[in-house]
């Protein structure tokens, strides 16, 4: 009986993939004329990589960041390392063992469960918190006529980052829930401040690498940039929540060609979509060789 609901759960997961990218490649057959018309220009392809390779590794320093702030002191050449290894688990069902992946690794040099585990709460809760203040600002820039009242959901968003310590109420809630004081390790307010900054530069750098990405496809005004930046991290957010499928696969790209079709043909947003994981896989590839070599140096 335990193992009913994982079962239902992978089913529902493989059945969701499936589904995701049955819709997708649908949609690709149907404009298949119109995307193998399309020609990759190197130079903006090569930025956008550039730029996804330098997104990854500040995400990476951010997290050495906050374990700082939480007091555990550990040499960047064996963090750096053990964030990319675990990255790699993304690609496995759940969407969640890129996180047990980081706890375990962590454990093996020394660094307790609980201090990973509140690293980590404070890592998402950081960049889907950045992501949706950033995906918001964008909507201005989706298309000529909107309902404004959408922006209002930005005060609550606003009040975490001008009070960033109630980022620590989430953690005092799972406390309560597990019914037990844990002992928790507390950020400065204005370390807080400088890392909720440096993860809305993540989206940033983001949107750019996208946003070339997009123009070495085909041509674009620079007035798509934001729009493209807060499509991106609302497709992000919604393949990370999709918790059963792997990496957010099928319903990320589906967001995201979905979303990207209000500001560029859907043939393009189509091989953006398609290119933009392709990119990632392979600088995700490239900086988990980088940390490897750094550290064995």
């Amino acid at each position: 009986m335990i193992r009913k609901p994982k079962i239902l759960v992978q089913v529902a997961g493989i059945l969701l993939l499936t589904l995701s990218l049955g819709l997708i490649g649908q949609q690709i057959w149907l404009s298949w004329p119109q995307i193998s018309a399309l020609r990759l220009q190197p130079g903006p392809a090569a930025g956008a990589f550039l730029l996804t390779c330098l997104n990854l590794l500040l995400t990476a320093l951010l997290w050495h960041t906050i374990l700082a702030g939480l007091g555990t002191t550990l040499a960047l050449r064996v963090a750096l390392p053990i964030w990319f290894v675990a990255q790699t688990a993304r690609y496995v069902p759940g969407n969640v063992w890129h996180l047990f992946g980081r706890v375990y690794l962590m454990q093996q040099v020394g660094v307790a469960a609980q201090t990973t585990s509140q690293s980590l709460l404070i890592e998402l809760l950081q960049t889907i918190l950045t992501g949706l203040v950033v995906a918001l600002l964008s909507l201005p820039f989706w298309q000529a006529q909107m309902d404004w009242g959408w922006f209002l959901l930005l005060f609550p968003l606003l009040l975490c980052v001008l009070w960033p310590s109630l980022l620590h109420q989430p953690l005092a809630w799972a406390s309560r829930l597990f019914g037990r004081k844990l002992e928790m390790g507390k950020i400065e307010g204005q370390k807080l401040s400088l890392l909720l900054a440096g993860y809305g530069f993540s989206w940033l750098l983001h949107g750019g690498s996208i946003f070339l990405l997009a123009i070495a496809l085909q041509p674009l005004p620079f007035t798509t940039f934001p729009a493209i930046t807060g499509i991106f991290a609302l497709a992000w957010i919604i393949g990370f929540l999709s918790f059963i499928t792997p990496s957010g696969l099928g319903v990320r790209e589906g967001a995201l060609s979905y979303l990207l079709s209000s500001v560029m043909p859907l043939p393009q947003a189509l091989a953006l979509t398609l290119l933009s994981r392709v990119w990632l896989t392979v600088a995700e590839l490239c900086c988990t060789a980088f940390a490897f070599c750094w550290k064995k140096r």
